[in-house]
């Protein structure tokens, strides 16, 4: 499918404007999601091995084979041929695996773009119709030259949590050819976006550095430094460091309506206990489960509830201090 239609009525009498059933709609897909590194342009030198990688995810795990593409223009694609099987494991709540490909490229590589394909089947790969690729692709630049190596060292990289705010630390060694660090932010450890950057001093030496977070760490977060050269720009990265915020509190995200089963996300600040209970439209306890979970973003389902009547739902989630409700609508 391509489209579809929603259709909200309200047929309460004489309401204001702000008594719909549903306060909040999110939009979610079963397809894989895929997360290219590097997440643009790869860039290296003619005789330089180049690696490409790819992390598949998913909420089901049948998508697990895969196949790299190449394309000239973006548009049409075909086989490298590094095709094959993967066993997503469950990480998290949701199956992943990753994919990688190395090659030696040559001049007439630079402008090429890459991509991972997946699919339920390897018959599948195939047909654009039954295979996923999120439109990620990865551009190629070879320089047909004799590039020089970053050789900078990270020594250490850590990080403090001063209420909410993040201030990073690190020690650089032989900085020749640096053009700069670019430090990155995650919110969940895969997905990184520049904040900031630091201008090196050029030093051959040791070298010391510091850069405060503009944003506060509501919840937890990763941050990893992005090392660039100054002759092609080749790319390293150092370690990630992760900082949590121990007075964030329980974040859940529900899926809206439901049928039988209650599938939500949760984001944790710590490890710990959590409690749901659901109530329906007069207060009375329907359900209770108790699970534990780690910190960060989980899964879970509250399952069973299918014999329940049409209708409004609350559902309450219980974390240290913190509790979270949800207002749900269950369909026959």
């Amino acid at each position: 499918e391509t489209s579809f239609r929603i259709t909200i009525k309200n047929n309460a009498a004489g309401g204001g404007g702000n008594d719909w059933v549903l306060d909040d709609i999110n939009l979610a897909t079963c397809y894989p999601n895929l997360s290219m590194s590097p997440k643009d342009t790869a860039t290296s030198c003619t005789g330089i091995a180049m690696s490409l990688s790819d992390t598949v995810r998913s909420y089901f795990n049948n998508y697990g084979n895969y196949c790299w593409q190449k394309s000239t223009d973006g548009v049409n694609w075909t086989s490298t041929g590094v095709c094959g099987t993967a066993t997503p494991v469950l990480v998290n709540g949701e199956y992943q695996y990753v994919v990688d490909t190395t090659f030696v490229p040559v001049a007439a590589d630079s402008g090429t773009y890459y991509r991972v394909s997946v699919a339920t089947t390897s018959a599948n790969l195939a047909n654009s119709s039954c295979s996923v690729s999120n439109n990620q692709k990865i551009f190629t630049k070879i320089f047909n030259v004799s590039c020089i190596l970053l050789n900078t060292k990270v020594l250490n990289f850590n990080g403090t949590l001063d209420g909410s705010k993040a201030t990073l630390y690190w020690t650089s060694q032989n900085e020749t050819n640096l053009k700069n660090y670019e430090i990155e932010k995650s919110s969940d450890g895969i997905y990184f976006t520049p904040i900031g950057e630091v201008v090196p001093s050029g030093s051959p030496n040791l070298a010391s550095y510091s850069f405060v977070d503009p944003s506060p760490v509501s919840s937890y977060a990763y941050y990893r430094l992005k090392l660039l050269s100054t002759l092609d720009n080749k790319t390293s990265y150092s370690s990630i460091v992760s900082l949590y915020n121990p007075n964030a509190s329980l974040k859940v995200n529900v899926i809206n309506p439901f049928t039988s089963d209650i599938r939500m996300k949760l984001l944790l600040p710590a490890s710990g206990s959590v409690q749901f209970n659901l109530y329906n439209i007069y207060g009375k306890l329907i359900k209770q489960e108790q699970a534990q979970f780690s910190q960060g973003t989980s899964r879970y389902t509250l399952t069973g509830l299918e014999r329940l009547p049409s209708g409004i739902y609350i559902l309450r989630t219980f974390f240290n201090n913190s509790v979270t409700q949800s207002k749900l609508f269950k369909m026959d």
